[in-house]
């Protein structure tokens, strides 16, 4: 790793990457969203998980943008590109065909008293498709790998910014401004693009890996964030806690309705605010490395790819066994996903051939 490495940037994604295993949990408690599998809806659950939906992936698409023309200081347009089929097409085909496909075993036993075998499964797994693409009915999803599939898909559609990029710096390319009423204006293009009823708007995401990408070397950018990083994640944590609680009756809400407009314009401020907060904070308190950070960063690709399986078959188990209340059933599912996620992670990681087909580096 050189000097100037921003680890930050590793430190964020890593420390996002982990907190899946606690918002997937909780989504399972759900007094509102469908799940692969479906405990009793539980107030708490249900808002710690809303408090995340705004921003939290967006985080990654815009780290994902920054990080971007680093990798191509080392690497042709033609390289990355290879290399992003590599890291991202691969894992995603296999995923889909032989990792997913687990989860519909497990939603159709929860919410069908499924008896079936594992042929069953498939066969109704590639033939359902009554539930849109998240498969709450056990029917086909990509489920938590929709990520991997939008990344690839807006990196080919930003070509011709990150072509720009590569041949122009913030020095004598185009010039951004990076304050406070830049800043509002690209919040209201957020609001605008992802207006709807999704959490996970693919014009939201390119917009934020876009504006990664133009302004990764753009000092302006960092100034702000580190100077204000203080105001953007109390604005952050204050709307978001507000988005949590609204995020329940706006479920049952008309979508042109101007109560759910503003609710959702709400939603964009504590999205655009989450997300630059956590870079400010991230240079502030995480621009650092040691051991265990370098340890979690080589494996948070996997991680991310094998946990939400994991997480299902796990709480599947739990509740169907264990009758300790919410708050153990939350507890015992998060801890056994991440042993079992971790296990399977150093297994993956000490097999060459798998390590290819999951995007990992060996």
């Amino acid at each position: 790793m050189t000097k100037d490495r921003k680890y930050y940037l590793d430190n964020i994604k890593t420390i996002l990457i982990l907190g899946l295993f606690v918002a997937h949990t909780c989504e399972i408690y759900h007094l509102k969203e469908g799940f692969y599998v479906e405990g009793d809806d539980t107030f708490v659950p249900t808002l710690v998980y809303n408090s995340l939906r705004s921003w939290y992936m967006s985080v990654l698409f815009f780290v994902a943008g920054l990080t971007t023309m680093y990798s191509l200081k080392k690497r042709t347009i033609k390289e990355y590109y290879i290399e992003r089929c590599k890291r991202l097409l691969v894992p995603f085909c296999v995923g889909l065909f032989f990792w997913v496909p687990i989860q519909s075993y497990y939603t159709l036993r929860n919410h069908y008293d499924f008896a079936g075998n594992a042929l069953d499964v498939y066969k109704h797994f590639f033939t359902t498709y009554t539930d849109g693409l998240y498969g709450y009915d056990g029917g086909f999803t990509p489920s938590h790998l929709w990520f991997l599939i939008y990344l690839m898909g807006i990196a080919l559609i930003s070509y011709p910014v990150i072509r720009y990029k590569k041949n122009y710096s913030s020095e004598d390319g185009l010039k951004v401004n990076v304050n406070w009423k830049n800043f509002a204006i690209f919040t209201l293009i957020i609001y605008v693009v992802a207006y709807g009823t999704s959490d996970e708007s693919i014009g939201k995401f390119i917009a934020f890996f876009a504006v990664g990408i133009l302004l990764y070397d753009d000092s302006k950018l960092y100034e702000f964030t580190m100077k204000n990083w203080k105001i953007l994640c109390v604005v952050g944590l204050v709307t978001n806690i507000c988005m949590a609680y609204m995020l329940i009756p706006m479920h049952d809400m008309n979508v042109w309705s101007v109560d759910y407009a503003w609710r959702r314009l709400v939603w964009a401020i504590s999205c655009t605010t989450a997300v630059f907060g956590t870079i400010g904070f991230g240079q502030r308190f995480l621009n650092k490395s040691n051991a265990l950070m370098k340890y979690l960063s080589s494996r948070s690709f996997a991680i991310y790819f094998i946990h939400m399986t994991v997480v299902i078959s796990v709480g599947y188990y739990v509740l169907e066994y264990l009758n300790c209340g919410v708050g153990g059933q939350i507890g015992i599912i998060i801890g056994v996903s991440v042993v079992i996620t971790f296990a399977l992670v150093e297994i993956v990681k000490r097999i060459p051939w798998l390590n290819g087909m999951l995007g990992m580096k060996r």
